[in-house]
């Protein structure tokens, strides 16, 4: 019996990740950083067999994609998947996690500590995000994976914590208490035998600074 190993890598950063801004699905290029990013990734990756590469159909996600699989026969055989896509923020897109926190503490606090009940105001409801993804994994990512393929999926940070979350059997409560930083790698090994189990964690060349997040802890 065989089974697959899946590469989730966060896309690198843009002019919104620097300054701290929420993109969701409003559609930006890397900056010179996050190619930067890319390319580091790219070299971490470099002996990880890949079998199939699934990318979000946004710009920064896509061309980190190109980037890590440079020099790959799959860069010709990217597939664009549009379950891969990141949350839709609505009326938050564009406003960091401080000015939406000073503007509505209240409404944040809902997100970050019970999201099965929360919303974004013009967007997508917290728990739609989460079932679009999982039916995502489901559908597309796993089946390859048990047909012994190794997936790389080129993504967003809300769709890797959705996907790490799911297979860590935890519930939505937890989805703030993993942490997912641009141009690094989570993964995963799906066996029919042994099941799922977590091989790296927010992985890749160099350990994340510390950033805090401003919200009221329970």
């Amino acid at each position: 019996m065989v089974g697959g190993r899946l590469y989730l890598v966060r896309h690198g950063q843009t002019a919104f990740n620097k300054d701290g801004k929420m993109a969701g699905v409003t559609d930006l290029d890397l900056n010179d950083h996050g190619r930067l990013q890319a390319r580091r990734m790219a070299d971490y990756l470099a002996d990880a067999p890949i079998d199939t590469a699934l990318v979000s159909p946004l710009s920064r996600a896509r061309e980190t994609a190109r980037i890590v699989l440079e020099g790959r026969s799959l860069s010709d055989a990217l597939r664009i998947e549009p379950g891969l896509i990141e949350m839709n923020f609505g009326e938050w897109e564009g406003l960091s996690f401080a000015d939406i926190y000073k503007r509505n503490p209240e409404l944040m606090n809902v997100w970050i500590n019970d999201p099965e009940k929360f919303a974004f105001p013009g967007g997508e409801e917290f728990t739609g995000f989460y079932k679009r993804v999982v039916d995502c994994y489901e559908t597309i990512i796993e089946p390859e994976m048990l047909g012994g393929k190794n997936v790389l999926a080129v993504t967003h940070g809300g769709v890797v914590l959705c996907i790490s979350i799911y297979l860590l059997g935890l519930p939505l409560t937890q989805f703030f208490k993993l942490r997912v930083d641009n141009g690094r790698v989570t993964a995963f090994d799906v066996h029919p035998s042994y099941g799922r189990r977590c091989v790296a964690l927010n992985a890749g060349p160099r350990l994340p600074k510390q950033v805090p997040i401003p919200v009221e802890k329970r």
